[in-house]
């Protein structure tokens, strides 16, 4: 199963290439949820939470997910990666802790591994970019085809303009297909 954050939302939207994304998503079968976005503070940068309003999100994604999966597997930016770095570059592995604790704290049985490399996408990141982390995941038994994937992204492939928006939801339907594989549908 397929589900997403819906992208095209403040602070980052509206924007018609997070649109197209969205609706890209929605036709390869995934189902958007909505976070109360606009409630969580932001960091100078303007694109990223503070530590705290991070806890609250990682509270109100759980709450937006599906409650009965038997796994998820996150993939994820800079919206999760963000706090897993110290200032000084060093990484902590902070926000995935926070996002752990809850998820083990209120749906323990429900295994979840979180996938966040900041600066990636459906196609943005140099190589990390979303299919080849959940095919690798699929392949390698991380995830399988019972698994839950919640993709947390795109707003690093529009950076690039249209073309790359076409080719994130090209890469966003070939995610769908090899999820259905697994899944054997």
């Amino acid at each position: 199963m397929l589900c997403h954050a819906i992208t095209n939302v403040l602070p980052w939207g509206p924007n018609e290439g997070l649109e197209r994304i969205d609706s890209c998503l929605s036709r390869s079968g995934s189902t958007g949820f909505s976070l109360p976005w606009e409630s969580y503070e932001l960091e100078d940068d303007g694109e990223h939470f503070t530590k705290r309003a991070y806890r609250n999100f990682a509270r109100d994604l759980l709450t937006a997910l599906p409650t009965n999966a038997s796994s998820y597997y996150l993939v994820a930016d800079s919206t999760v990666d963000w706090h897993n770095w110290s200032d000084d570059g060093e990484w902590t592995g902070w926000a995935n802790s926070v996002l752990q604790e809850t998820f083990q704290t209120h749906v323990p049985h429900i295994p979840t591994i979180i996938d966040a490399v900041g600066g990636t996408g459906f196609v943005a990141g140099n190589g990390h970019h979303y299919y080849t982390r959940i095919s690798n995941a699929l392949r390698t038994g991380s995830a399988n085809g019972d698994t839950t994937f919640v993709l947390m992204g795109g707003w690093n492939d529009v950076r690039e303009g249209d073309a790359r928006v076409k080719v994130a939801c090209g890469s966003i339907q070939s995610i769908a297909d090899v999820v259905s594989r697994y899944a054997g549908v």
